[in-house]
């Protein structure tokens, strides 16, 4: 029999007697806040609910020792060992704040440390270097900043809606593939979330008891924001929050004439919130070195790097590669609406619709505030265009509050039909984990992938593949050298071979220490991956072209494994036994164009969709001459992958050869909608239209060629055959001499 029903309820402070127009300040008041409930209904639903904290604790702690290494850990990692340096020293190794580093590591010291100098402290006392140890105890340590977004979720809708909320909560976090992946292997955007949620929960606490907050909430909020702010510049958002709505709060409760009549008070809220912003930021600042040289400057100068921080790399989404920096301004929205369990979709939707009601319910104010931290950054970034990349890990900071959210709507509804069915509440539960059941299977079936989910309303990761980044971070790597070490092809007494791989930090740090220094890593981008030489080559799906991954190609006949998510692969481990490609590009490159042809005809009868080996052989046919040859081996290379580049470049050359400039004219035109900053497409398309006589579009072409690669002397000469020929002896003395000096 379900216990008695126990509530304690706690009142919110009231505006003085003595203040003008008390009364509207009590209705205001009331809209705002509302009771929390602190005990739960019964004693079956809060054993339900720690049953599910502690599941939910469980699989976190299970996942971090399963998950792969991401490959901008080699970032963190660096920091990590520079930091401990720094700290162990008293300050007097300053190679953590980065400052002769021209490389992409100098961005490491705008980051906090705290998690960073944790991480790597825990692993110095463990007598850990780098490799499958050493992130397994990042991995772990990560996965407890996920337990606390879990303790929060769940708690924050238990105080606000009952325990039955709390239990929604933690059904929809488990629900949540991408958090669950992320909390226990990034170790930037998942401490950022926790601190952010934290901060914002004890936010919600502080201004419910305003004008005397308890110091146990007020202290929880120092330590939020400090956390979000000791990961990211980022974090100071929970301070400006903080300012806006203790503002709002006293507003309401005094009016705009409260300030000076309660002056008393204005003084209090201020002290409140100066005192907290000054202990959070000085909480910071100690894990974070380069902003103690200069709190405020070097903060503002994290906050402008990051808010402008174009990191420019090619990326798939609605099944076109493009740039980062030129994403559509529906990116995150389309991310989130593909990526997101459909139970979490559902929660977040009724949250808005039902607000006046949830407002009534639970406060104003409260719910304002949860709506506010979930969609205002969202908003900004979008209307500053932000570049984003690799899905929406940039956002993962205000997911927990969309569970919230979604919680305390759903409970709404399970009570609005509780006068019509006693079964109501359980009814709810069974939809929300109805909902929910594409996305659980997911992680219960690819513990180690669970970030690559997405939801049914792309046709899950089945739609999903071709048309947006997979395994964005070569996570499957691990498993690709785990089947490595269970196959035998690594182990202690194995002779030395080389691996080849588009993420080298991934696979080295995986290696075990017993047969490592036997095994070569060779770094190669995947359309150029028989340039060099290697035995194996394990080759995550993220840098292969959409059209290519569509075409059903890939995985090629040389894959020995695949490593998948629900039967779709997101990384293979190659054998080339023959290395008949490889020797041909080396042959090729010494000018032997006649015997590489021969290697790369024996490629492509036994490996038909090397895409590669026909682009090799019509390179080899081009430059002999034999036109027509390398135009049907550029065609094979395109029926394999179409859009490649190279196979596009190769068969406009093979035209202009011909003398067939309009077919050449419109093949790299083609190319450059495929590749817009491919300066030898720009360079023969300046050559044709120069010999039509047409020099302005010639020149315009001359110049992206130069502007995409700035050491192409064609281009350069190109410009001063132009101005030669416009009597501008001058610009083409100026131009020619560009040329000579490279």
């Amino acid at each position: 029999m379900a216990a008695k029903k126990k509530t304690t309820k706690k009142s919110v402070k009231k505006a003085p007697s003595s203040t003008v127009a008390a009364k509207p300040r009590k209705n205001w008041i009331s809209w705002a806040y509302q009771e929390e409930t602190t005990l739960d209904k019964s004693a079956s639903l809060s054993k339900v609910y720690y049953a599910l904290l502690a599941l939910g604790v469980a699989v976190l702690l299970g996942l971090a020792l399963v998950t792969g290494i991401n490959a901008d850990e080699k970032f963190q990692d660096d920091y990590s060992e520079k930091l401990v340096d720094y700290y162990a020293s008293a300050g007097s190794d300053k190679a953590a704040l980065y400052e002769d580093d021209t490389s992409s590591q100098r961005f490491n010291k705008f980051y906090g440390g705290f998690f960073e100098l944790v991480s790597g402290s825990v692993n110095r006392m463990l007598g850990n270097i780098p490799g499958p140890a050493y992130h397994r105890v990042r991995h772990l340590l990560n996965a407890l900043f996920g337990v606390l977004i879990l303790v929060i979720v769940a708690g924050w809708s238990r105080r606000m809606a009952g325990v039955r909320a709390g239990i929604l909560a933690i059904i929809l976090l488990l629900a949540s593939p991408r958090l669950m992946g992320h909390s226990v292997m990034n170790p930037k955007d998942i401490p950022f979330a926790a601190g952010y949620l934290m901060g914002a929960f004890y936010l919600y606490r502080c201004l419910i008891s305003m004008p005397r907050p308890r110091w146990q909430d007020a202290l929880g909020f120092v330590l939020g924001a400090a956390l979000a702010t000791a990961t990211r510049a980022g974090g100071i958002l929970i301070f400006c929050y903080s300012g806006l709505f203790l503002g709002i709060d006293f507003l309401m409760r005094y009016g705009v004439k409260g300030i000076a009549q309660e002056f008393k008070q204005f003084l209090t809220y201020a002290a409140y919130w100066i005192g907290s912003t000054v202990a959070g930021f000085g909480l910071a600042l100690l894990f974070w070195p380069y902003a103690m040289q200069a709190p405020i400057e070097h903060t503002k100068e994290a906050l402008a790097l990051f808010s402008n921080y174009a990191v420019r790399i090619i990326i798939l989404f609605g099944g076109e590669n493009m740039f980062s920096d030129g994403i559509p301004a529906s990116y995150p929205l389309v991310w989130l609406g593909i990526s997101v369990a459909l139970s979490v979709i559902a929660g977040f939707f009724l949250s808005v619709l039902s607000f006046p009601w949830l407002s009534k319910k639970h406060g104003g104010l409260s719910v304002l505030l949860l709506l506010f931290v979930t969609i205002f950054p969202l908003a900004y970034i979008m209307f500053k265009e932000s570049a984003l990349y690799d899905g929406w890990r940039q956002l993962l900071f205000i997911y927990p509050t969309v569970l919230v959210l979604g919680a305390i709507s759903f409970e709404y509804l399970a009570e609005r039909f509780t006068a019509r069915t006693k079964w109501a509440g359980l009814a709810t539960i069974g939809v929300v984990v109805l909902l929910s059941a594409d996305a659980l299977l997911f992680t219960a079936r690819n513990p180690a992938l669970a970030y690559v989910y997405f939801n049914p309303l792309v046709g899950g990761i089945h739609g999903a593949f071709g048309q947006y980044e997979l395994d964005y971070w070569g996570l499957s790597s691990r498993q690709a050298v785990e089947w490595m070490e269970e196959e035998g092809i690594l182990h202690p007494d194995m002779d030395t071979l080389t691996i080849g791989t588009t993420f080298p930090y991934n696979v080295r740090r995986q290696l075990d220490f017993s047969y490592k220094d036997k095994v070569k890593i060779q770094y190669i981008r995947y359309h150029r991956r028989f340039s060099e030489p290697w035995d194996y080559g394990i080759f995550p799906n993220r840098f292969i072209r959409g059209p290519h991954l569509r075409n059903n190609t890939w995985p090629t006949s040389k894959t020995v494994h695949r490593v998948e998510a629900n039967g779709v692969p997101l990384a293979v481990v190659e054998h080339d036994p023959e290395q008949f490609a490889m020797k041909a590009e080396t042959i090729l490159k010494t000018g032997q164009a006649a015997e590489a042809i021969g290697l790369f005809q024996q490629e492509v009868a036994k490996y038909p969709d090397n895409e590669q080996g026909w682009t090799g052989l019509a390179s080899a046919q081009v430059s002999l001459g034999q036109a027509d040859q390398a135009l049907a081996s550029a065609e094979k290379a395109l029926e394999v992958a179409p859009e490649n580049e190279t196979a596009l470049y190769l068969k406009g050359y093979a035209y202009l050869t011909k003398n067939n400039g309009p077919e050449a004219l419109n093949t790299f035109n083609y190319l450059l909608r495929v590749d817009p900053e491919n300066a030898m497409a720009y360079y023969w398309i300046g050559e044709i239209y120069k010999q039509r006589q047409e020099l302005q579009t010639a020149f315009q072409n001359f110049r992206k060629a130069i502007e995409y690669n700035p050491k192409l002397k064609q281009a350069y000469l190109g410009i001063a055959t132009i101005f030669e020929e416009q009597g501008d002896m001058e610009n083409a003395t100026r131009y020619r001499n560009a040329a000579a000096q490279l």
